[in-house]
């Protein structure tokens, strides 16, 4: 099952180790994979239909998913300061012109 909220002690073992540490890390990629997944799953059709249940949480299609995200979401955070450097030369180049 998928623990939504984050908490100092992943593993429920009492005491904060490396070992979550490691369960903060997987916990943060994951999210995005099963809050598509908890989507998919609302929409019965179609969580049949992809054969999904909520032992995919953390798995494979999870990961995936939350790949693309934090890819997508890498990609953004590099070039939107680009794009916004770019506009803000052509805005500023224009009204001095003017």
């Amino acid at each position: 099952m998928r623990q939504w909220t984050w908490t100092p002690d992943m593993t429920g073992d009492g005491i904060v180790t490396i070992r979550d540490v490691w369960a903060w890390v997987q916990w943060l990629y994951f999210y995005p994979g099963d809050l598509a997944i908890y989507g998919m799953l609302s929409h019965k059709r179609l969580a049949q239909f992809l054969e999904l249940t909520p032992d995919h949480y953390g798995g494979a299609v999870s990961g995936l998913i939350s790949l693309f995200v934090w890819f997508m979401l890498s990609v953004l955070w590099l070039l939107v300061p680009v794009l916004f450097d770019e506009f803000r030369a052509k805005y500023f180049q224009s009204k001095e012109e003017d």
